[in-house]
């Protein structure tokens, strides 16, 4: 056996293991949580944060947007973690694919896509109905705090 041989050999190796360390983490990455995964977390402390900052007037205006969004926003919630779990199984999967990678990869798109879009339209409305001083309470907690999507 020559010694290239077993140098492309050990470097096929190397490629294979670092893929899958990355797939590892990715996984890991987006495992459950108990405010469920990023950016979830992130976005139920935001609508806490913004309540409580409100006056009882737009509080009241928000925590019913809340309550009308409160099945869309479960439903799109739920649509997204499982396109994310769908796409955490075929990264990590031995007999990786590719194709199924990326179409993975677009259902979480979309999903995110459907669960923030809903969200906007119904924070605008919101916020269309409040205070001009509870509009800049929300717009400034909006522009500090932008949860990350996929």
């Amino acid at each position: 056996m020559k010694i290239s041989s077993i140098w492309r050999g050990l470097f096929v190796l190397s490629v294979l293991l670092n893929l899958f360390f990355v797939a590892l983490n990715i996984g890991h990455h987006f495992e459950h949580h108990p405010d469920g995964p990023p950016p979830f977390g992130v976005m139920t402390h935001m609508f806490q944060h913004v309540g409580s900052r409100l006056s009882p007037a737009d509080a009241q205006i928000f925590q019913t947007m809340m309550q009308q969004e409160g099945s869309r926003y479960t439903q799109a919630r739920e649509e997204l973690m499982s396109a994310q779990d769908d796409l955490n199984r075929l990264l990590l999967d031995p007999n990786f694919d590719a194709g199924a990678v990326h179409a993975a990869m677009l259902r979480r798109q979309a999903a995110w896509d459907s669960f923030v879009g809903g969200f906007n339209n119904a924070l605008v409305d919101a916020m269309n109905q409040m205070t001009p001083q509870g509009r800049r309470s929300v717009a400034h907690l909006i522009s500090h705090r932008r949860p990350h999507g996929p």
